[in-house]
């Protein structure tokens, strides 16, 4: 099925308003999560979630909204590199080569969900929320987020070092981010 000419800004008007930089305090989280899950569903499709870095916030953003019943396909939490390496698949050798908290790791944790639970859209996040940094993690605040449609994977960098020592502020920002910058992917798939 085409796309081509059935989305439009004038069917979401907010997606303008949304324009990501790493200084962004935030917005309303709920407005950008009704988009995303509005245009998953005119695709017609399901996503899943990976956090290596939110600990569960951002599917609980999500679930807040009723859409999530038929279009999510499920998602993983992650505190542990195993859970990379034997629920993902990710080869060892990755995690040790790039570590967790990389642009590699973002783009493949994104495939890996969408595969795993059958689902076309995914988004990934790996990274550091602090409060300190550990092996492979990077520094406190850089976080990588992944994001996968049926036309390409994205990997998009958000610095929230200004947040370090505010777990939970950051995290939040984490996952305003990714709902604004996944909003705007979708949207952009739609227009091609």
């Amino acid at each position: 099925m085409s796309l081509q000419n059935t989305i439009s800004y004038a069917d979401f008007p907010s997606v303008t308003q949304y324009r990501f930089d790493s200084g962004d305090s935030g917005g309303n989280i709920h407005s950008l999560i009704d988009i995303v899950l509005s245009l998953i569903r005119r695709f017609g499709d399901t996503f899943s979630l990976f956090e290596g870095t939110t600990g569960g916030m951002l599917s609980h953003f999500f679930s807040q909204h009723r859409e999530i019943i038929s279009l999510g396909s499920g998602g993983i939490i992650a505190h542990s590199p195993s859970i990379y390496v034997d629920i993902l698949g990710i080869p060892e050798t990755l995690l040790n080569n790039f570590g967790v908290a990389s642009k590699e790791i973002a783009s493949i944790s994104a495939q890996r969900i969408s595969d795993l639970t059958g689902s076309r859209y995914a988004i990934s996040n790996v990274g550091n929320a602090g409060p300190s940094t550990a092996a492979g993690l990077g520094k406190v605040g850089i976080i990588w987020l992944g994001f996968r449609t049926p036309h390409r994977t994205v990997v998009q960098c958000v610095d929230f070092s200004h947040c370090a020592g505010q777990r939970d502020l950051l995290c939040e920002k984490v996952c305003y981010a990714s709902a604004k910058i996944f909003a705007q992917i979708l949207f952009a798939d739609g227009q091609n």
